[in-house]
């Protein structure tokens, strides 16, 4: 008898959400399903990353985890050596624990036991191994023999494998396989839900180069639908990426316009998401009485794209044919007891949790697929099984992707074994909900076939039954971190900065109807993996509206002097919005030495402009110093603008003093040239009479002669 230890590599129910992060495409392989042991290739190097410095093993039991007595049976067993030098030659074992996994709790602890943890296991089988080079892969094919497992209840067991050198175990790997000796239950039925999502942005609607890209061959919106179209599966689908397609009308890619047709002709159920697949909790953590929603997508839209000459509504835009109506899928582990107000508020009476959320009568985990929160009923997804879904069609190689399917074997069988004990029918599996595309879900589908204890359902009829459950839950709190909901109320806290803003519109949805995009954008699910891209993507989203919200102002002007009695002076305002903007600005002097002929003088500002606006001035007696002050007001009233008070100099009485020194000049200027002008007369009548003297005196003396 030996303690299975904990493997150093990250156990399978774990790594298996954080693998889809780093999947790409691959070609389907086979199920391994032959028992005859493989030939026991040369170690290679990988050409991953794995000088992690660990030694780690993955393991995949053949034939989808499926055990039948009497059967050959092998479990590959591959070793990465993650060290700096080269693992010596050893032995991997293989060992079984034969207390049946009665619920999933059982199995989830089985698969990632706490530290300290450890199971009474015996071999079945083990394979000699050959050193394995630093930073390479080594595979091993492990027999066991048919009588080894010395079971006879049908179920689900763990499994673990153990890399030994010198007698010091150097790795352990845990998985499960199912006994199926016959007796197994009548098949649970099992419903899958996947996303349909983009990579996250903060853009309000997707761009047509961005459409044109997801929508390519190998755009991630056309390697879902390869993965999911007309399969078992119900598809959540963001309402963005139809909205983005339609409102480009006849501008919309090709490619984007044939995706959406095909997306409109698949088989699959369609739930909604949230529009962005904005994040429910967080929106009802921060305090919103019921969901964000899309109001007007006017501001993107254009006639002239549009083959009628009118632009589509919004719901024109948003509308589909959802099989499924008022679903809420928060994401995993972020839901409080508050929360469903919040849903009911929203529209949305039928929320999906997550088991790991919600516990029975006894304290263990809730293990059906609908419960009873107190008077709400709730979808409920299975944790252990959508971990190992999730594994499946996102592990990248053969083992790894093996060892999922066998824990979705296992899942399902006790899942079923749960279902014939209480009658409460039905599993429902979810997929993670980023944009990844999934590496192949072939051996999902194919194994969901396989496995007689399971069989699939529509997700619409698991919503349709789930008001009839008699199911009671307990939810267990597991809000947002404190950090994350700040960042998305300072996010909320832009509408209606610019709702208020959008009164100096005609047409105030231009405004309105964008930022209410931008900020559903900005909540996607998928930045809650992403918390520094998040913080910068909201403070992009502040600081966008501040400036939008310092588009319309007073252009700072100088202190002037008023030197008559009545004036006019020109203020320059800006508008750097893209449309016509209505305002009054509105003048106020500090004190009487000067009266404002109009107080507000209302305004149209033309897009991206500048106007210069007289006010009327009027001096009073008095003279000296006047603050004028100027505030850019929208029609109701809201300030957009206030600039420095303008300093008015007012020296009104210099206009009659001016008046009585130029009268006074002229008075001067006319006795002057009065005087010059006597002053020649008289000099000519002076010159007149000594010329008259002269003649006389002439004419005597010639008289004399």
């Amino acid at each position: 008898m030996h303690e299975a230890r904990r493997s150093p590599r990250v156990a399978p129910a774990i790594a298996a959400a954080a693998l889809v992060a780093g999947a790409v495409f691959a070609t389907p392989g086979a199920a391994f399903a032959d028992s005859t042991p493989t030939p026991t290739p040369t170690p290679t190097a990988s050409p991953g990353p794995l000088n992690d410095g660990t030694v780690s093993v993955q393991m995949s039991p053949s034939a989808n985890g499926v055990v039948t007595p009497g059967a050959a049976y092998s479990v590959q067993v591959q070793v990465t050596n993650g060290t700096a030098s080269t693992l010596a030659p050893g032995a991997v074992e293989v060992e079984l624990d034969r207390t049946r996994l009665g619920d999933d709790a059982a199995l989830s602890t089985w698969l990632a036991p706490a530290d300290g943890v450890t199971a009474t296991t015996v071999p079945v089988g083990s394979a000699s191994m050959p050193s394995v080079p630093s930073g390479a892969t080594h595979s091993v094919s492990v027999t066991i023999d048919p009588g080894a497992f010395g079971l006879t209840e049908w179920g689900a067991y763990g499994v673990s494998a153990e890399v030994t050198v010198a007698g010091d175990v150097e790795a352990t790997s845990r998985s499960a396989v199912v006994w199926n000796q016959g007796g197994a239950p009548t098949a649970d039925p099992v419903a899958l839900v996947a996303p349909i999502t983009v990579p996250v942005t903060t853009s309000a609607l997707l761009s047509s180069d961005e459409l044109k890209a997801y929508t390519a061959p190998d755009g991630v919106l056309t390697a879902q639908l390869d993965a999911y179209a007309d399969r078992p599966v119900a598809l959540a689908i963001d309402p963005r990426i139809i909205a983005s397609i339609r409102a480009l009308g006849t501008r919309a890619p090709e490619s984007a316009s044939a995706w959406l047709a095909r997306l409109a002709d698949v088989s699959n159920d369609t739930f909604a998401l949230q529009y962005g697949d904005a994040d429910l909790s967080a929106q009802a953590q921060a305090g919103l009485p019921s969901a964000l929603t899309p109001t007007s997508f006017s501001w993107a839209l254009d006639a002239s794209d549009f083959a009628s000459g009118t632009v589509p509504t919004t719901d024109q835009l948003l509308g589909w044919n959802w099989t499924s109506t008022g679903v809420a899928w928060p994401r995993d582990g972020t839901v409080v007891a508050d929360d469903f107000g919040f849903y009911l508020a929203s529209g949305l009476e039928t929320p999906l949790i997550g088991s790991s959320q919600l516990t029975d009568s006894s304290g263990g985990e809730f293990p059906g697929s609908s419960a009873l929160i107190g008077d709400s009923p709730v979808l409920v997804s299975d944790r252990a099984a959508s971990v190992a879904a999730r594994g499946s069609v996102s592990d990248t190689d053969e083992i790894t992707r093996g060892q999922s399917i066998a824990e979705l074997s296992a899942a399902l069988a006790v899942d079923a074994q749960r279902s014939a004990s209480t009658g409460d029918r039905g599993t429902l599996i979810v997929l993670d909900r980023d944009s990844t595309p999934p590496a192949s879900t072939d051996r999902l589908f194919s194994a969901l076939e396989a496995v007689p204890w399971a069989g699939t359902t529509d997700f619409s009829d698991l919503v349709d039954s789930v008001r009839s459950t008699t199911a009671s839950a307990t939810l267990v709190d597991s809000a947002e971190p404190a950090e994350r909901v700040d960042q998305v109320r300072s996010v909320l806290g832009t509408i209606p900065r610019l709702d208020t803003f959008s009164s100096v519109l005609d047409d105030p949805q231009l405004i309105q109807g964008r930022s209410r995009a931008v900020a559903l954008s900005t909540l996607a699910n998928a930045w809650a993996d992403q918390p520094a891209a998040f913080a910068t993507a909201t403070s992009d989203v502040v600081n966008a509206t501040a400036k939008t919200l310092g588009s319309v102002q007073i252009v700072d002007g100088s202190s002037i002097t008023m030197v008559s009695n009545q004036s006019e002076l020109p203020i320059t305002l800006a508008n750097d919005l893209p449309y016509p903007v209505n305002v009054v600005l509105h003048a106020v002097p500090s004190n009487g030495r000067l009266v404002v002929g109009q107080t507000d003088t209302p305004v149209t500002l033309e897009a991206s402009s500048r106007k210069s606006v007289k006010i009327p001035l009027e001096a009073q007696v008095a003279n000296g110093q006047v603050l004028l002050r100027l505030q850019l007001l929208a029609p109701d009233g809201t300030v957009l603008s206030s600039p420095p008070a303008r300093q008015v100099t007012v020296s009104a009485d210099w206009e009659t003093v001016g008046t009585a020194v130029a009268g006074g000049l002229v008075v001067v200027l006319f006795g002057i040239g009065i005087t010059r002008e006597i002053i020649k007369r008289r000099r000519r009548h002076a010159a007149q009479s000594a010329d008259d003297g002269a003649a006389q005196s002439t004419a005597h003396e010639e008289v004399a002669e």
